[in-house]
């Protein structure tokens, strides 16, 4: 299978990339993935593990979720 762009790539971000692009802490972050909490959104990406230790999301994830964002503000 040939790969036109690298957008089409799966491209990982961790935590710290995520906070810049989110504009949110770390804390806020976990509190939207996590159920029960009163920050909770089922529609924010959710990680996946990359190692023993490590988490990422997927970039084209967050991409569609700032755009769901900015369509449900208008």
């Amino acid at each position: 299978m040939q790969i036109d762009s690298f957008e089409d790539e799966l491209r990982v971000i961790r935590i710290s990339r995520l906070q810049v692009m989110l504009g949110l802490s770390r804390s806020t972050i976990y509190e939207r993935i996590k159920p029960g909490s009163k920050w909770f959104d089922s529609d924010f990406p959710k990680p996946f593990k990359i190692g023993s230790f490590a988490v990422g999301w997927d970039l084209r994830e967050i991409r569609a979720f700032i755009e769901l964002k900015k369509q449900e503000g208008r």
